[in-house]
């Protein structure tokens, strides 16, 4: 037998690297397809219409579960930072959370935007690199329990309800529940019962506890449903839609989303949502609701972030601002007469 190269594995990770941009590009391209079909018999006006004819009372029912679901959002870090035993103010653990999560809930890639803002964040308050290591990984592993805690308990109620749009068979969405659960399950049973630290080459990660486990679950699940609660409250009343039914239809296309990698799953979250709640909603009203889920839900908070991190770096660095400051000091006063002169 001959012996398998030695750089294998490099290749595989470079054609790795290679297909991951070409399926996101492909999943943009299918989801523009399908919206365009789905959108062909409407027209502008219309969307706009059922744009304005969002309540503001909605709208702002929408900002507040927005509010709320960043603020849950800002217990990954928290647990996180708990479960490194390290004493940080809960205001820190915030504003790097809050910060990293629009960032990356809006560009997408979170292994890099998040991960570089609480790099940036967490380095400045005593943390090591390889304890900020630990916490990227610690929000992301929270991310997905709650995920599948949700979509298991969203999937297993009604299997045949996203199926018939997917044209799948019923009982496929309701293994994937099966799984979910299962695998959350596992999870809840190795953090009981694991004493040692789980080796990774030269990392060592102890279990966290049922009791952290079981508040990563809460945590992430809690957020996953006022995410998908803040475009359920954007909907026309007529939708007809069930609250669990469309958390199901949430997370598939937020799963999608990802899968794709485009920033913010833009175009491709939207069309899942239009392709599987087009039988019951028309698809202009749809796009109506998520172009305002756009704006609320990620726009406003990205905008926040930035005036919060502006600030952030403006105070740590206020020696240097000050220094800029008193130079601009000295040769304003001469130069404005010169500038209104010449304007």
């Amino acid at each position: 037998m001959d012996p398998i190269p030695a750089n294998r594995p490099a290749g595989r990770l470079r054609l790795l690297t290679l297909l991951a941009p070409l399926l996101g590009v492909t999943l943009f391209g299918i989801a523009l397809t399908l919206l365009r079909r789905e959108l062909e018999g409407f027209r502008y006006h219309q969307v706009i219409h059922d744009l304005r004819a969002i309540s503001a009372t909605h709208l702002w029912l929408a900002v507040l579960l927005t509010a709320a679901s960043y603020l849950v959002q800002t217990g990954y870090d928290f647990l996180a930072i708990r479960y490194l035993g390290r004493r940080l103010a809960y205001g820190r653990t915030a504003l790097a959370s809050f910060v990293g999560y629009a960032l990356s809930n809006t560009v997408g890639h979170s292994l890099i935007t998040g991960a570089s803002v609480r790099y940036r964040l967490y380095t400045g308050w005593g943390l090591s690199a390889a304890e900020i290591a630990t916490v990227v990984g610690f929000t992301g592993v929270t991310f997905w329990l709650g995920f599948l805690a949700l979509a298991g308990a969203a999937f297993l109620p009604e299997p045949g309800a996203i199926p018939a749009t997917l044209r799948m068979p019923p009982l496929a969405l309701w293994v994937m529940g099966v799984l979910f659960l299962l695998a959350v399950a596992g999870y809840m049973l190795f953090s009981a019962l694991r004493r040692r630290p789980v080796t990774f080459r030269t990392w060592e990660l102890a279990p966290p506890g049922f009791r952290m486990a079981a508040a990563q679950i809460a945590v992430s699940a809690l957020d996953w449903t006022v995410a998908s609660s803040v475009l359920y409250a954007l909907l026309p009343a007529s939708a007809g839609v069930s609250f669990p039914h469309f958390v199901a239809v949430f997370l598939v296309a937020n799963i999608v989303g990802m899968v794709s990698q485009v920033p913010g799953g833009l175009g491709v979250l939207d069309t899942v949502v239009v392709v599987l709640l087009a039988p019951t909603v028309p698809a202009a009203t749809l796009l109506g609701s998520l172009v305002a889920f756009r704006v609320v839900y990620y726009l406003l908070p990205l905008l926040a972030a930035a005036l919060l991190m502006g600030t952030h770096e403006v105070l740590r660095q206020r020696h240097r601002v000050a220094r800029v400051g008193r130079f601009f000091g000295q040769w304003v006063p001469e130069l404005t007469p010169n500038v209104l002169a010449f304007t």
